[in-house]
């Protein structure tokens, strides 16, 4: 291999990295101008299950809440917890609500640590 090939295959993890950084940006950036104008709720999760890929391991919950009247049910809503019991049924979650369409659905807590 040339000297100019051995330099930038050494540069190519800091470029990779550099990439990575801009595309959570972006993603972070996107989610909160996206969430902007959702309100804010409290709902009821109504079933709770543990989804396992590889070695991660998710906690996904069913929650029902009223929005403008309605009763709204939205299933896989994920946390970030990783054990069923830090989420059981019949606890309260806050979530951000789209009132045009209000089963789009994200937790409040996970938009409002972007927004630091």
């Amino acid at each position: 291999m040339s000297e100019e090939g051995t330099a930038f295959s050494h540069l190519m993890p800091g470029i990779a990295a550099f990439v990575f950084v801009l595309l959570l940006a972006g993603h972070r950036l996107w989610l909160l101008r996206k969430t902007r104008g959702w309100r804010p709720i409290s709902a009821t999760v109504t079933d709770v299950r543990r989804r396992v890929n590889g070695e991660e391991a998710t906690v996904l919950v069913d929650v029902e809440f009223l929005f403008e009247g309605t009763t709204v049910r939205v299933r896989n809503v994920t946390t970030d917890h990783d054990r069923i019991t830090d989420c059981p049924k019949g606890s309260q979650i806050r979530l951000l609500v789209n009132p045009q369409k209000p089963r789009h659905c994200i937790r409040e807590d996970y938009i409002r640590s972007l927004e630091r």
